[in-house]
């Protein structure tokens, strides 16, 4: 049977290897990331070390005074293995604890790198949407494009971790809302295009002077699923293309009334009649 001085070192060690045990636990309960763990961990286990030794000491003070001098030193001898127990945890927890800050400050150099090269992405994206629809192109493979760019754009977005990013983002997000509004919206011909009409998203060359029921004969026309996310993103007021986005697909459902700010009235219009003229296809069976 073990003598009673050991009794502690056991107990201690056991300790240690049911916190590493429930750690992932307590992680997962405290909603921490695995790295917030680990840093914390290591440093919680470095302090208790710390306390531990601070409290083996002051035991190593009460034995000299309160026990004879040869009494004191038996003792002192049975507990020196607890004492280099403590020395080596605290070895080792400074040891974790640098490995675990080092990993950290590996991750967020990665986080960093990696949402600098997501911002310079969707930057790059919206430079794209402007130059294929800023001078008012109705071809149907620039809209198509166009808003496929755009929703991939929302969801690379949402990558942008770092908050100085997420500012530029914004900042550059709200400018080329409103170039591209502005373009859209422009009912002048100062820019040397004619204002856009209903007759616009049939694709047509003539659609300036075509009205919608002749332009909408041409077999060619823009998918209102490829008009609407162009339309919602280019919302000057109450934007909500990145936080609300619309179900394209099911565009049929939705209220086109209930549209106000759109920055082509006029789309509104062509959709009403694509939803009247163009029949919905038959779903799969399968």
């Amino acid at each position: 049977m073990l003598d009673f001085p050991l009794h502690p070192t056991l107990f201690i060690s056991l300790a240690i290897l049911v916190g590493f045990a429930i750690s992932p636990l307590l992680a997962y309960v405290d909603n921490k990331s695995a790295i917030e763990n680990n840093t914390s961990n290591a440093n919680n286990l470095l302090n208790a070390t710390w306390w531990l030794a601070a409290a083996f000491g002051i035991s190593l003070l009460v034995i000299y005074n309160t026990k004879e001098a040869i009494e004191a030193k038996e003792t002192v001898m049975a507990l020196a293995p607890l004492g280099m127990m403590i020395a080596a945890m605290i070895a080792s927890a400074s040891v974790l604890k640098n490995i675990a800050e080092t990993k950290a400050n590996e991750i967020k150099k990665h986080e960093k790198e990696d949402s600098k090269f997501y911002l310079e992405k969707c930057l790059g994206y919206l430079e794209d949407v402007y130059k294929l629809l800023g001078k008012r192109q109705n071809d149907v493979f620039a809209w198509k494009q166009a808003s496929d760019i755009l929703i991939n754009m929302r969801t690379v977005s949402s990558y942008i971790v770092e908050e100085s990013h997420k500012n530029i983002f914004q900042l550059e997000y709200s400018k080329y809302v409103l170039r591209l509004y502005s373009s859209f919206a422009n009912s002048t011909k100062e820019d040397g295009l004619p204002p856009i009409k209903s007759s616009f998203f049939c694709s047509i060359n003539t659609w300036a002077t075509d009205d919608l029921a002749t332009a909408f004969l041409n077999t060619t026309k823009i998918r209102p699923e490829d008009i609407l996310p162009v339309l919602q993103f280019a919302q000057y007021k109450n934007n909500t293309f990145i936080s609300s986005p619309m179900d394209y697909k099911n565009w049929r459902s939705i209220n086109l009334d209930a549209i106000e700010d759109l920055p082509m009235r006029t789309a509104v219009e062509y959709l009403k009649m694509y939803k009247e003229k163009i029949q919905e296809k038959p779903k799969d069976p399968s």
